[in-house]
């Protein structure tokens, strides 16, 4: 996915390092800063439904569901610790949500 995008994108530069380099940083604000931005406003109890409601947008990016998924498998020992969620690592509320959208925007970024 990656590799078609930076050859797409390389057609719109002088250099084609910087197509690849615009869409490094694009995978990179998808993947970590947009599943920073959904933890801290998840965290926040005024802010929690409106995250709820980003986190289901931003799945679309493929790099999102798999940086939303790893933190959502680290957080699950300390959930079931603190009586939060008895749930398993594949179920909707841990990474079964980012799996499900990762299946059906596949087509599209293969």
């Amino acid at each position: 996915t990656a590799i078609v995008a930076a050859y797409a994108a390389s057609f719109h530069f002088e250099k084609p390092s910087t197509g690849q380099n615009t869409v490094l940083m694009g995978n990179y604000t998808s993947g970590f800063v947009l599943v920073i931005m959904i933890g801290v406003l998840q965290s926040i109890e005024s802010t929690k439904e409106a995250a709820k409601t980003m986190r289901f947008l931003f799945r679309v990016i493929p790099a999102f569901c798999l940086g939303d998924g790893i933190l959502a498998l680290a957080q699950l020992p300390a959930n079931r610790n603190n009586g939060v969620t008895g749930d398993t690592p594949l179920s909707m509320d841990v990474v079964g949500w980012d799996v499900l959208f990762l299946w059906l925007v596949f087509p599209i970024y293969a």
